[in-house]
C-alpha cells in the first residue's frame, strides 16, 4: 500500500495541475428564463476575476473592477438575434447593490432598503441593454434595442422572493491532463493488483 502511495503522488500531483493553472477567472452561463422574456432566448456568458462574495463595479465609464467580460445574445420568437459584447465601443457595466459571486454562480438579492439594487450590460454600438433591477418589490427585468423593449418584465418568475440567479458558472470539460492521469492510476492499480495475485498463488501453491 505505501509502494502505491508513492508511486501515485506524482500522478495525483498532475490532477491538481490543471486546477492551479485555470485559478483566477471564472465564467458563467447567462440562465435564460424564456416566461419572463416574452418568449425570447437569452444566452451569453460574464466573466469575472475570480472573486467570490460582492462583486464591485470598478470604474463606472470602462466598467473595469470584478467583472472582466461579458456578452449577450437575444433571440426573440420568429426575429434575428442581437448581440452585444463587453468589447463593442461605448459599452459599459453597471453594478449597484448586492451582486453576489459563489463558485457555482452569480445572484442578486431582493430589495434593499434605501439603496440601489441593480445589474445591467450596456451596449452602445450596437445600442442594447440587459439589466436586472431589484430596486422596488418583486423588481423588474428588461431587455432591449435602443427604442424596442424584447420584455419588460415587473415582478419576474426567475426567483420570485429570493435571490434571483443571473448566472451559473460552466462546468469545465475534463483537460488531457487529467484524462491522462487518470489513465495512468488505473494502469498502475491493476499492475499492483497483478502482482499480488501472482504472489498468492506462488504462497498457496
Amino acid at each position: 500500500m505505501r509502494r502505491f502511495a508513492v508511486a501515485a503522488m506524482p500522478f495525483i500531483a498532475l490532477l491538481a495541475f490543471p486546477c492551479i493553472c485555470n485559478a483566477g477567472t471564472i465564467t458563467y452561463s447567462i440562465q435564460n428564463y424564456p416566461a419572463d422574456q416574452n418568449g425570447a432566448t437569452l444566452s451569453g456568458t460574464i466573466t469575472t476575476d475570480g472573486v467570490i462574495g460582492n462583486l464591485a463595479q470598478g470604474d463606472f465609464l470602462s466598467g473595469s473592477g470584478d467583472i472582466l467580460s461579458w456578452n449577450w445574445t437575444i433571440t426573440p420568437v420568429g426575429g434575428t438575434p442581437f448581440t452585444v459584447t463587453s468589447s463593442d465601443a461605448g459599452s459599459l457595466t453597471v453594478v449597484e447593490g448586492s451582486l453576489v459571486a459563489s463558485a457555482s454562480e452569480i445572484t442578486m438579492a431582493g430589495v434593499l432598503a434605501g439603496a440601489p439594487n441593480d445589474f445591467s450590460s450596456q451596449g452602445s454600438n450596437p445600442e442594447g441593454d440587459l439589466e436586472w433591477n431589484r430596486e422596488v418589490s418583486g423588481g423588474t427585468y428588461f431587455g432591449e434595442a435602443g427604442t424596442f423593449a424584447f420584455w419588460f418584465t415587473g415582478n419576474p418568475s426567475m426567483g420570485g422572493t429570493k435571490p434571483w440567479v443571473i448566472a451559473v458558472a460552466s462546468v469545465p470539460e475534463p483537460s488531457t491532463l487529467t484524462l491522462a492521469g487518470l489513465g495512468a492510476i488505473s494502469g498502475l492499480v491493476y499492475s499492483l493488483a497483478r502482482k499480488r495475485r501472482a504472489r498468492c498463488k506462488v504462497v498457496s501453491a
